[in-house]
């Protein structure tokens, strides 16, 4: 100990050499490992990114979820709108039709009412409104009485397609239901709204016969007969021949009597050919203009994309 005193620069060393190891072990268990690389050559580094978001791993993958969870959220929206619509057009139907009833006003369903009742037993699923034709209406005693009859939910207006103010019918709405009662004449004349009249025979065989015997005696379509005129801004794509109409009949809709064509399978193939039991998105048959406008070529590229509206 004496000697220890005597040199106490050995002293020092001593004690340096005895705590050193025991330091040196604390910080090395105090450091962070390093990531050892594993046999087949990758880092530890990969666990540690898969703890990162998948927005900051992969902005592509994240992308693609964000994608599909908007789809798939836009396409069950869609469905439940389909559905409430679905609700509020069988109601129309039901209320509209036993009011004409009791007006004792003549009329039928026809286009794709008329085709969802003959076809699947209810209104098609993808259809946006429901349709009756009413014979030689009286459009303001018609509108007065569907206003005092029909439930406060419904309401009933006038509805023109363009400027031509003589064109028009009415709509009634509840909900996001839609019915439009278009008007049907046994010939233009007996119109207010005479629309101009194909006149050539091909023309005539890509729309509808011409209610004159002599043009109608001018080609093949001479055939169908005097047409039953529906004026909507379309020339003649959307008569039918009168012959398919009369004398009318009647179909039970969800329990309720509605008037129909007396030969539904010959205006069903007369307006969209004879796959009409074919279900199609979007085909709206003869009436080239109506398919040819910007909402239906819209609608028709979302159905391609899974998105029926």
């Amino acid at each position: 100990m004496a000697a220890v005193w005597r040199n106490p620069l050995a002293f020092e060393r001593s004690l340096s050499a005895t705590y050193e190891p025991q330091q040196a072990d604390e910080g090395r268990a105090k450091r962070k490992p390093r990531h050892r690389r594993t046999s087949s050559g990758s880092s530890d580094d990969s666990a540690a990114a898969e703890e990162l978001p998948l927005a900051q791993r992969s902005p592509v993958a994240m992308g693609v979820v964000v994608a599909t969870s908007l789809y798939c959220g836009a396409k069950a929206g869609i469905q439940g709108y389909q559905h409430l619509r679905r609700h509020n057009l069988r109601s129309l139907v039901r209320h509209v039709a036993p009011v004409l009833d009791q007006m004792g006003v003549r009329y039928f369903a026809d286009f794709g009412t008329l085709l969802g009742m003959y076809r699947e037993k209810d209104i098609i699923f993808y259809d946006n409104d429901a349709d009756f034709v009413v014979l030689d209406p009286d459009w303001d005693g018609l509108l007065q009485g569907l206003r005092r009859r029909l439930p406060r939910s419904c309401r009933a207006f006038f509805v023109a397609p363009s400027e031509d103010r003589s064109i028009k019918w009415i709509r009634v709405m509840t909900g996001v239901g839609i019915m439009d009662l278009y008007g049907g004449f046994t010939s233009p004349q007996s119109s207010a709204a005479a629309e101009p009249r194909s006149s050539s025979p091909t023309e005539r065989l890509a729309g509808a016969a011409a209610p004159d015997p002599a043009a109608a005696a001018a080609g093949p379509a001479s055939v169908l007969g005097p047409m039953l005129c529906i004026p909507q801004g379309h020339g003649d794509l959307c008569d039918v021949p009168a012959s398919l109409v009369f004398p009318l009949g009647t179909m039970k809709f969800r329990g309720t009597p509605v008037s129909v064509p007396g030969d539904v399978p010959g205006v069903l193939r007369y307006r969209y050919g004879d796959t009409f039991m074919v279900p199609r998105y979007m085909d709206k048959g003869r009436d080239c203009v109506e398919q040819g406008k910007l909402y239906a070529r819209l609608l028709a590229a979302l159905g391609k994309a899974g998105l029926r509206v």
